[in-house]
C-alpha cells in the first residue's frame, strides 16, 4: 500500500487546557487540538494515532501522552465523520467541531496519556454515519524512543550530524527542523539512527530559533466489520532548543 506523507508544522504538546474560569465568566474554553505529523494512508476507513513525546529540560526527561483519531467518509481524509464516544487507554477523547478525536495536556494532567507499551482503543460507533463499534487493544509497546540532545547549534558553513540512537521496532523515520525561514524534511527507513544535515540545506532555514523533530512511527491495520482502520503509534524526540545561524 502506497504511503503519502502530509506533513503539518508539530506545534509542540505543552498546551494546557485553561481549566480555570475568568472572573465573572462561567464558560471554560474548550482544548484545541494539537497539530500533529503522521503518515496519511491511501484506502483506509480512518487513523488512530497515539503519540509519545519526549523532551529535555535542564537534563530532566518529559514524557508527554497525546492522541489523534479521525474516521472517514468514503475513505476521504477530508470528510470525517461522527463515531460515537471515543476513548484511550480508558480516557475519554475530546471531540473537535470538525469530528477529529484527540487528547492534550490539561492542568490536572500535565503528562497527558500516561501511555507505557499498551494502547487501548475503544469507540462506541454510529450507525447513522457508519462507523463501527471499534476495540483494539495493542501491547507491542511503542517504537523507540528518539534520544535528541537538548541545545542543537547548526551554523550554515558546515553540515550537521543529528544523532537520535535509535528508530528500532518502527517502520520508518521523519525528521523535520523548522527554521524562521523554511521547514527541512526527510523520511528514513528504521535503520538509521543518525543523518547529516546538508550546510546548503541549512542555509535555507534562516537564522534564528528553531526546533527538531525525530518521529518514530510504526502502523497495524486492522478490519473492523466492513472497514478498515490504521492504528499508528509514534516516539517522537523534540527540542525547540535549536539556533540556527
Amino acid at each position: 500500500m502506497k504511503k503519502i506523507f502530509i506533513t503539518s508544522f508539530f506545534v509542540f504538546l505543552l498546551i494546557f487546557l485553561n481549566n480555570c474560569k475568568d472572573k465573572g465568566d462561567d464558560i471554560v474554553e474548550p482544548p484545541v487540538p494539537p497539530v500533529v505529523t503522521f503518515p496519511v494512508i491511501n484506502a483506509v476507513d480512518g487513523i488512530l494515532t497515539a503519540i509519545r513525546t519526549t523532551t529535555l529540560n535542564n537534563t530532566v526527561e518529559t514524557n508527554i501522552g497525546t492522541c489523534y483519531a479521525a474516521f472517514y467518509k468514503n475513505q476521504n481524509s477530508a470528510m470525517k465523520l461522527d463515531a460515537g464516544n471515543v476513548t484511550i487507554n480508558a480516557k475519554t477523547c475530546y471531540k473537535a467541531d470538525n469530528s477529529i478525536y484527540f487528547m492534550v495536556p490539561t492542568a490536572s494532567e500535565p503528562n497527558g496519556i500516561p501511555f507505557s507499551n499498551q494502547v487501548f482503543w475503544q469507540a462506541t460507533g454510529n450507525t447513522s454515519t457508519g462507523v463501527p463499534t471499534i476495540y483494539n487493544k495493542d501491547d507491542s509497546g511503542f517504537p523507540a524512543t528518539p534520544s535528541l540532545p537538548e541545545f542543537v547549534n547548526m551554523l550554515s558553513d558546515y553540515d550537521y550530524l543529528l544523532t537520535w540512537s535509535s528508530s528500532s521496532q518502527s517502520d520508518s523515520v521523519i525528521i523535520i527542523i523548522k527554521g524562521p525561514s523554511a521547514t527541512y524534511k526527510k523520511t528514513l527507513a528504521s535503520s538509521y539512527k543518525q543523518l547529516s544535515i546538508p550546510k546548503t540545506e541549512i542555509a535555507k532555514l534562516g537564522v534564528g530559533k528553531g526546533s527538531v523533530q525525530v518521529i518514530n512511527y510504526k502502523i497495524n491495520y486492522s478490519a473492523v466489520s466492513s472497514k478498515n482502520y490504521a492504528f499508528i503509534k509514534q516516539s517522537i524526540g523534540y527540542t525547540d532548543k535549536v539556533t540556527i545561524q
